[in-house]
């Protein structure tokens, strides 16, 4: 398997959100290199530390997932696929609710924040916060995921009066009055969620491995140290 591009915004990431092990961003990015290297590969992983903190990564990583279904994600996307619309990398947004609750979600588009940039990876937050007000969908067929967020915000009517702090429908109002996005343009992803789907794959494989009793969960008996 090729290495896989990893964005350097990621290791600043785990060391604030993962505690436990409390290792700093440099140490992340270390102790992370083998398993980065060989992904699927656990016995080239080397040491107990960077098997250590893969443990950690595909354990907060199922957070993320569960989080995301808390906030009731799959319907969303369920919603966009029925109208043949993209299928979106929610990460952003399990981002956002990992540190946030869902009745206040929409006051995240309140602050100028790289997950809500157009061009980085916060279109699901928007394809979540836009769905409640879409009353008629354009026609998405073929259309990046971009170009489909776009010609859905565009459709939407605000309230009137729009509500007098910023919100969701203030960042909306900046979006629209923007020009339209070009079909050139594309969308940065850097969660790797691939990757950490791949470890807890590889985790999986070796504790059936070792024990002869498949997992019923990824990395189960792995991750009871956590």
């Amino acid at each position: 398997m090729p290495q896989p591009f990893i964005d350097n915004r990621l290791w600043p990431l785990l060391s604030q959100r993962i505690r436990i092990p409390a290792y700093t961003a440099d140490a992340w990015q270390a102790w992370l290199r083998p398993a980065i290297e060989y992904p699927d590969t656990p016995k080239a992983w080397g040491t107990n530390s960077t098997w250590n903190a893969v443990r950690a990564v595909v354990q907060w990583h199922a957070v993320q997932d569960r989080t995301l279904r808390l906030w009731g994600w799959p319907t969303v996307q369920a919603a966009w696929t029925a109208q043949g619309g993209p299928t979106w990398d929610p990460w952003a947004l399990a981002l956002v609710a990992g540190a946030i609750d869902s009745t206040t979600a929409v006051a995240e588009f309140d602050t100028p924040h790289v997950l809500h940039h157009p061009l980085e990876p916060g279109l699901a937050l928007w394809a979540w916060a836009a769905l409640p007000h879409v009353t008629h969908w354009p026609d998405l067929t073929g259309l990046a995921p971009l170009l489909a967020l776009d010609a859905v915000l565009r459709s939407l009517v605000s309230p009137s009066p729009r509500p007098a702090h910023p919100h969701f429908w203030s960042a909306w109002a900046a979006w629209v009055q923007d020009p339209p996005p070009q079909p050139t343009d594309t969308v940065a992803v850097w969660y790797p969620a691939s990757l950490f789907t791949t470890w807890a794959q590889a985790l999986a494989t070796a504790e059936t491995l070792i024990t002869g009793i498949p997992a019923t969960m990824p990395a189960a008996r792995q991750l009871s140290w956590w």
